[in-house]
């Protein structure tokens, strides 16, 4: 039997696709995902659990910088 290889996975990787499919609309939206951040539990029962409980804190973390960079770009004053 032939063994089928999985594409070689580079960790963070869906992070960086994800950043790179807003457009400067959805950069320029301060809310878009701020109704995704949830309250970080105290106790996890998996790693697994722990790991993905900060995804949408770190997504929204990275659109908010993203979002003060290009508003410092956008409105600087040569």
């Amino acid at each position: 039997m032939k063994q089928v290889k999985k594409p070689f996975e580079i960790a963070g990787r869906s992070l960086i696709d994800l950043v790179f499919s807003w457009s400067l609309r959805n950069v320029l939206d301060r809310d878009l995902h701020k109704h995704q951040v949830t309250k970080i539990p105290e106790t996890f029962s998996t790693v697994a659990s722990y790991m993905k409980s900060f995804i949408p804190s770190l997504i929204e973390e990275t659109h908010a910088d993203l979002l003060s960079n290009v508003c410092e770009i956008l409105f600087v004053r040569f």
